[in-house]
């Protein structure tokens, strides 16, 4: 066989099938409201993560993240919001619980071995790097500031971080001009 015939189990057609697959897009979504209204909830090429309960009221969210301990969110006075996410289809968590039957156990010892165990600051890094991990051609992060002078400071690095690695890994990075998380402290 020579280096231009077409093996016998795969026809050209297949082959241009796969090449015309679009590829993947991810948004991620915190709820600072300078961006998370510009997130591109009304093209389907996007997939749209979120967390916190300030988004419940996002037009459109197909992967929800809710990292904390259940129980410290239900002594915080958070039983509206965990009762929320009850009902939805798709949700990380620190691991999966039956009343939540749409729970997914985060990876995280995956993504330790991969990134290292310095970075896990916030959700968003949380999401940020299972994103990468997924490979998609470009990586959004919508309604993510970190500007303030308090606990954003130190999770303001992480994501920094994660955008860096997904820069290295050939991911186009989106962040509206209206964020300042690009910016430095």
């Amino acid at each position: 066989m020579t280096a231009v015939e077409t093996p016998p189990d795969k026809a050209p057609e297949q082959e241009v099938k796969q090449a015309q697959q679009p590829k993947k897009k991810i948004a991620i979504l915190g709820s600072a409201v300078s961006s998370v209204g510009l997130a591109p909830f009304n093209d389907p090429n996007w997939e749209i993560w979120g967390c916190s309960p300030a988004n419940r009221d996002l037009p459109r969210c197909d992967v929800w993240f809710e990292l904390h301990n259940v129980e410290i969110k239900y002594r915080e006075g958070l039983t509206e919001w965990m009762e929320w996410l009850k009902k939805k289809p798709k949700v990380y968590m620190q691991q999966p619980l039956p009343e939540f039957p749409g729970s997914i156990m985060y990876p995280l010892e995956d993504m330790i071995a991969k990134y290292g165990r310095f970075w896990w600051t916030s959700q968003i890094s949380f999401m940020m790097a299972l994103a990468i991990s997924q490979k998609p051609e470009v990586l959004g992060i919508y309604g993510v500031d970190m500007a303030a002078n308090s606990e954003y400071n130190q999770q303001r690095l992480a994501c920094q971080f994660f955008i860096m690695v997904a820069q290295q890994q050939g991911i186009t990075f989106v962040v509206p001009p209206e964020s300042d998380l690009l910016e430095p402290p």
